[in-house]
């Protein structure tokens, strides 16, 4: 709340304590897995707000501490780790859904930052993994959505027509989500995002000299969509105008 207010680095403080009540539970002799993915997922957390204030080098390694705490917990517990405690356990068969949408996060956030292309086909299968472990689980979803998102933006420019493939899907199951939660006005500020990431999609199939996009999408429905979400996301502005991300 303090971040979507513009108090990222109260926010960030609040994330700094988590990062440390975590650390403590997750160095406890009963220490779980799941204390763990949690430690890594506030660091996660952290580190996108350094990043909003621009440390980027101390985001990074916020997220570096952080994939490599989820990805010692990854099939349970089986290494140590100085940030998760020293107690072994048995290999688990499937990867912990916790920890794997965490890594996947953390992986995304660092891809974002230094902005390797092609660094984000990656984040976009582990989070999809995790989703597929997690159905029932609003924020695996929202993960997973995020993460083929943002592949979509790495591949807009040079196959648009596997960008807007991606963008139609996170479109679908973003609809899916606000017939769930009609009343969350980010999520329908996100919904609208991504309807203008589906025109920004088609436009680029149009200006592409590879021309690889079949059937060609409509101009027409890229501009309307575009007026429709200026609308949107003008009232939504108007609903709360303390938040930022509104």
């Amino acid at each position: 709340a303090l971040a979507d207010q513009g108090h990222v680095s109260q926010a960030l403080d609040h994330y700094e304590t988590a990062v440390k009540t975590w650390g403590q539970v997750a160095n406890g002799a009963e220490a779980k897995v799941d204390d763990c993915a949690r430690l890594a997922d506030s660091l996660v957390s952290a580190g996108y707000m350094r990043n909003r204030m621009g440390e980027a080098n101390h985001a990074l390694e916020n997220l570096q501490d952080a994939l490599k705490i989820a990805s010692t917990v990854l099939f349970g517990r089986q290494l140590s780790h100085e940030g998760c405690g020293p107690v072994a356990s048995e290999a688990a068969p499937f990867p912990d859904a916790k920890a794997l949408e965490v890594f996947s996060h953390a992986l995304q956030a660092r891809a974002t930052i230094l902005n390797f292309k092609e660094d984000y086909d990656a984040p976009a299968a582990l989070a999809r993994g995790a989703e597929w472990l997690r159905p029932n689980s609003t924020s695996a979803t929202k993960n997973a959505l995020t993460a083929l998102a943002w592949r979509g933006n790495s591949q807009i420019f040079v196959t648009p027509q596997s960008a807007l493939k991606d963008y139609r899907y996170v479109l679908a199951r973003h609809d899916s989500l606000q017939r769930l939660d009609p009343n969350n006005r980010l999520g329908e500020r996100e919904r609208e995002v991504v309807r203008l990431l589906v025109a920004q999609g088609i436009i680029a199939c149009h200006e592409s000299k590879s021309k690889g996009c079949k059937p060609m999408p409509s101009l027409e429905e890229a501009n309307a969509t575009s007026w429709e979400v200026i609308g949107t996301l003008r009232a939504l502005a108007q609903i709360d105008p303390t938040n930022v991300s509104l």
